[in-house]
């Protein structure tokens, strides 16, 4: 039956897609269309996720309106009496979640369902844009499934196109950022400005906010893995985390400026990139702390190296003088 249980993932996601893409016409027909193809896909997504939290060897059996007991593998299952019978509808969906203990916002899915029964079966009593407004309250349900209780990724399930149409909803954006920001949760920073350059994080590709630490096992900045969701792209960690903490120090430049001081920040000699914190007195990527002159082998301040030689100014000077005798 995991066939079965596939197709109606595919099922539920070709819907979805379909709605999208319908959404996106001014043609008020297309928005009738939207509605019914959003709303169905929506069912089929929480039958998916019954589906899955059905037992072993049972078919599927929470989706289906009638079952029957049998003997499966020595055990007594409730199993449904045809896998073409008859499936639950949305108020028993929403009963056996509950039943369940499955979390789900049913406000703008019951909206969604109310409008879609009138396009159904009778005609629009809203006008376009309160349909409209309806299909974008399902949007976050959407990916509300996906995330919590498919434990799947919307954004490579729907492709880049309709995946950038879904985070034109604020609210999918706001949940999708969320979900980013909480894929480091695990790990344990070496350098606070390297937690704080979070808030400042841009794709190197598209610039999209929305970048996620994908390695799920990583717990500390070695292993991070980093991808951005809106573009797909696999980004190059040290790259992003430099752009960050460059951006998370705006304010401070401005008063440096103003007052003659130097930057918070300087260009590490031994990883190349601008993440040596002056204050810390290391860089927070590779957590060097010395910056080493190769010529006479001595600590020196970053700012007092030369960026192409890896010398100190002192033996810039030395090589100067003997250069004019």
């Amino acid at each position: 039956m995991d066939k079965e249980k596939n197709k109606l993932l595919k099922n539920a996601i070709d819907s979805i897609i379909l709605g999208v893409q319908d959404s996106r016409k001014k043609d008020p027909r297309r928005v009738v269309s939207a509605i019914r193809n959003v709303y169905a896909g929506v069912l089929l997504l929480c039958k998916q996720v019954l589906w899955n939290a059905s037992p072993d060897g049972s078919n599927g059996s929470l989706i289906y309106k009638d079952t029957h007991l049998k003997m499966i593998n020595g055990k007594g299952l409730m199993v449904p009496k045809s896998i073409h019978g008859r499936t639950i509808d949305r108020s028993e969906i929403e009963k056996r979640f509950k039943e369940l203990d499955l979390d789900l916002d049913w406000q703008g899915f019951r909206k969604l369902s109310q409008i879609r029964n009138d396009a159904e079966h009778l005609f629009m009593r809203d006008d376009t844009q309160s349909a409209e407004e309806a299909l974008a309250a399902a949007m976050p349900i959407i990916v509300s499934l996906f995330n919590n209780h498919l434990e799947m990724d919307p954004s490579r399930s729907f492709g880049k196109r309709v995946w950038n149409q879904l985070l034109e909803n604020r609210d999918v954006y706001d949940q999708q950022s969320t979900i980013c920001y909480e894929s480091f949760n695990n790990i344990k920073w070496s350098s606070p400005i390297l937690q704080k350059s979070l808030a400042f994080f841009r794709c190197t590709e598209c610039g999209s906010t929305l970048v996620k630490q994908e390695n799920t096992k990583a717990t500390n900045f070695e292993d991070i893995s980093l991808r951005c969701t809106k573009c797909q792209k696999w980004l190059i960690k040290e790259e992003v985390f430099d752009m960050a903490i460059s951006d998370s120090f705006p304010g401070d430049w401005h008063k440096i400026i103003i007052r003659g001081g130097t930057f918070p920040t300087t260009k590490c000699p031994n990883c190349g990139y601008g993440t040596w914190i002056l204050d810390e007195g290391k860089c927070a990527l590779c957590q060097s702390s010395e910056s080493i002159c190769w010529a006479c082998r001595e600590s020196y301040h970053p700012d007092e190296l030369d960026e192409e030689e890896g010398i100190c100014q002192r033996c810039i000077d030395i090589r100067y003088q003997m250069g004019k005798d």
